[in-house]
């Protein structure tokens, strides 16, 4: 006759959600996962415009390719700003 205790369990499931976005590499919570090496993106010069101001503003857009990407931003903005600078000098 068989024990209840003698019932195979089923396969603990894989850690899902909060608690296994802070697992690390072996699923150990709290542990720091590997670092990933990546390369400088190739980013092409931009075709230039023929206005210097432009050319100028567009052109900072390659930086991204060799800054971490949470400097993105920060030139995209700051080209975005310096664009606008621009087409509201074209108004007066």
């Amino acid at each position: 006759m068989s024990n209840v205790w003698d019932v195979a369990r089923p396969a603990e499931p894989e850690p899902s959600g909060p608690a296994a976005a802070d697992a690390g590499p072996e699923g150990v919570p709290g542990a720091e996962p590997a670092v990933e090496e990546v390369a400088p993106l190739e980013v092409e010069p931009p075709v230039p415009t023929g206005e210097p101001e432009v050319d100028r503003a567009v052109a900072r857009l390659t930086q991204a390719g060799v800054l971490p990407t949470e400097r993105h931003a920060e030139v995209y903005e700051d080209v975005h700003r310096e664009l606008r600078e621009v087409l509201t000098g074209l108004d007066r």
